[in-house]
């Protein structure tokens, strides 16, 4: 069987969990939001795309949460994060992709040196970088636009990435069409492995200029 398996990390609050909801097609994992989620470790999820492809799909403790799990050092988080990526699992075969989650607000030096410490660990694992919360972006696409430099002149430079919106539904018909393009871009994006998602960004544009025209 064509099976991934996928770590998801990032802070608390960036929206790891939602992903993994997204990717699976309903509500799977306890988000940040809900009161009973005091979850104190990461959590492993088996989701099966539409595609008929299987994925073992790890979502991780929040970074700065780690010390609720016992640790109290600074680079609790990383550690943690560590063990998976070393890891995954015994019987779930090679880490295929690590989604870095972040919000399109949060550029910050932590970001860049988690991103480091990962990557320095990662090996010829591909890391995909997620950019979420981009519901109110005509366009989600014109974040990485506006960003794409600065990110990369902080040495963030990804193997891929996605902007996206994981609300589970919106009433609003622009929005609810952003929220089922990023479904699929995720989809993609974990059933590529990380490569780029260009056909189903093709799209996005397509119904972005559609809903401009109406």
């Amino acid at each position: 069987m064509d099976n991934r398996t996928v770590v998801v990390f990032g802070e608390s609050g960036v929206g790891k969990s939602s992903i993994v909801n997204a990717i699976a097609g309903f509500r799977l994992a306890k988000t940040f939001n809900d009161a009973e989620n005091d979850a104190i470790q990461s959590q492993l999820y088996d989701v099966t795309l539409a595609s008929g492809v299987g994925v073992h799909l790890w979502d991780t403790l929040g970074l700065d949460r780690a010390r609720m799990v016992g640790d109290s050092s600074p680079d609790a988080g990383e550690k943690h994060l560590e063990s998976l990526v070393q890891n995954p699992t015994s019987g779930l075969g090679d880490l295929d992709l690590l989604i870095f989650c972040i919000r399109g607000n949060r550029i910050s030096r932590s970001l860049v040196n988690t991103y480091n410490n990962v990557k320095s660990r990662a090996g010829q694992v591909p890391i995909a970088l997620v950019i979420n919360g981009l519901e109110k972006e005509d366009d989600m696409d014109r974040w990485w636009t506006r960003n794409e430099r600065a990110l990369h002149e902080r040495g963030i430079l990804c193997d891929a990435h996605v902007c996206v919106t994981t609300l589970e539904s919106h009433s609003d018909p622009k929005v609810q069409a952003r929220i089922d393009i990023s479904r699929k871009l995720l989809c993609e994006l974990v059933q590529s492995r990380g490569q780029a998602a260009s056909s189903i960004r093709s799209v996005s544009v397509f119904v972005v200029g559609i809903h401009r025209l109406v």
